[in-house]
């Protein structure tokens, strides 16, 4: 067992909604006592003081990462966390196969932190250098006072983009046709099939189908599920957005690209661009219905769905098996089968006709994620694994 970790390192700087589940990561680790230092990649003088030399130079030192922002620091030309023996978590936020160049050749004292389960076994096989895994779902943050659920002004929110439409495709030289079988097939089969996860359907393609190598599975899945995947998202969001709007339900929309294919909707949908995630979590407290599309993730959870209930709305999400083992359905939040989004549709309106019955399973649900999905929470799961020789 190594030096007891006591004194953590974040990054920011790049991207918005990365900063936000930094911060919020800083704030619970204050509130838990845990000594931090955080480097703001657009301020060099986070980096470049004696004040982070000190820092890095104490023993129980661990850097804690999200999508590999800060993984290739250097000090001189070596690389900052191995010349020091510093422990550095990647909490990948997206699928592993975006960070397939990193992860094939990956830094001494790497930890893999996964958001979905289903991600263990494709590190475990694409990545087999990879040694520590450990699993952790986003959090929720709370922004702003909830208000009381018979004053909430938004009948159902949506935060969040939609996939972009797609029309070109990387060809796939060594598959018949180039590879436009396989991404009809692909696609077909997982919008049949939505409990199937990405990984599943393609590689069912590619040995059933086409009998690759397994150095050709590697190459489609690395360079072109992700267009799988967009598409197939895709697919679905547009398709439960217009039932909405054709049931009469109205639904404020905050986001990018939903109507960049040419879709057009009725005013019960209305578009607002995107906005910040603080802004995000404080529309949840107007929201008597949140509305959840997972990325993809069938045995882990994105940090939307617990915003959605620490701001008090009601959140109805598409199925998935670890928030449905954590959470009861119809009791503290609602669960809905992509493959049947008509019966989406008639749920929330029946959600929508019952407030009395809707606040409650709100206010159930608001209980649950305070107690064990906040932040705060999770730095101190992450203090748990960094401290144990716990891996998956």
């Amino acid at each position: 067992m190594s030096k007891k970790i006591e004194h953590v390192i974040f990054f920011k700087g790049v991207l918005e909604t990365m900063d936000y589940f930094t911060d919020r990561l800083v704030d619970g680790a204050r509130e838990l006592g845990i000594d931090t230092y955080v480097i703001d990649t657009a301020d060099p003088s986070t980096y470049q003081s004696d004040d982070f030399i000190r820092f890095f130079e104490q023993d129980g030192v661990a850097a804690f990462l999200l999508n590999q922002i800060g993984l290739s620091m250097k000090l001189g030309d070596e690389n900052l966390w191995e010349k020091y023996d510093i422990p550095v978590y990647d909490f990948i936020q997206d699928h592993p196969r975006n960070f397939f160049d990193s992860l094939s050749a990956p830094i001494r004292g790497f930890h893999a932190v996964v958001i979905d389960y289903d991600h263990v076994p494709f590190i475990r096989r694409y990545f087999p250098q990879i040694g520590p895994i450990h699993f952790l779902a986003n959090g929720g943050a709370p922004e702003g006072e909830p208000l009381p659920y018979e004053d909430r002004d938004i009948d159902v929110l949506y935060c969040g983009s939609c996939q972009e439409p797609l029309t070109d495709y990387p060809v796939i030289p060594f598959l018949k046709d180039g590879g436009r079988d396989y991404y009809q097939t692909c696609i077909g089969t997982m919008i049949a099939n939505p409990m199937l996860t990405m990984e599943q359907v393609v590689r069912w393609y590619l040995t059933e189908q086409e009998q690759c190598s397994e150095e050709e599975i590697y190459r489609v899945i690395m360079g072109t599920s992700l267009f799988v995947d967009k598409t197939v998202r895709r697919y679905f969001k547009i398709q439960g957005m217009h039932l909405l709007d054709e049931a009469g339900i109205h639904v404020e929309v905050y986001g990018e690209k939903w109507t960049e294919g040419g879709e057009t909707f009725s005013d019960n949908i209305r578009f607002h661009g995107r906005v910040s995630s603080a802004e995000c979590n404080r529309l949840t407290t107007r929201a008597k219905i949140a509305l959840n599309y997972m990325p993809w993730y069938k045995h882990g959870a994105s940090e939307r769905v617990f915003n959605s209930m620490i701001g008090g709305a009601l959140c109805v999400s598409d199925r998935c098996p670890y928030l449905e083992e954590r959470y009861v359905p119809d009791e503290e939040m609602v669960f809905f089968d992509l493959s049947d989004q008509a019966a989406m549709v008639a749920r929330i309106k029946s959600l929508l006709d019952d407030p009395k019955g809707s606040a409650a399973i709100a206010r159930a649900g608001m209980e649950r994620a305070l107690c064990e999905d906040t932040w705060t929470v999770r730095m101190q799961q992450i203090m748990d694994f960094m401290n144990s020789d716990d891996s998956l």
